[in-house]
């Protein structure tokens, strides 16, 4: 279709991930449901490139998002009216997770 524009996987697992972490009384189907297919297409393509990664990953391994960047995205989001049911102390771990 000319004109059409199909988002990048990452970035709608950027934009589903907040939810569970930041609005845990809203309804969470969708957003879970942007993250795992996300994950999948994301180790599909992966193992088509010869890319590794951890199979296994734990909720408490390091991120390469820094605290500041979290606090950044965070601001940036808060600007724009997003809903926030948690402190960013209380959702880094679910965000994380």
């Amino acid at each position: 279709m000319s004109g059409s524009h199909t988002p990048c996987p990452v970035a709608v697992m950027d934009a589903a991930a907040p939810r569970p972490a930041f609005a845990p009384s809203q309804p969470q189907y969708a957003a879970r449901m942007a993250l795992r297919a996300g994950f999948v297409r994301l180790r599909d393509l992966a193992d088509i490139r010869g890319i590794g990664y951890d199979r296994d990953p734990r909720p408490d391994d390091p991120l390469l998002l820094t605290y500041e960047d979290f606090l950044q995205g965070l601001a940036r989001m808060s600007g724009q009216g997003y809903r926030m049911e948690r402190t960013p102390e209380q959702a880094r771990p679910h965000f994380r997770g």
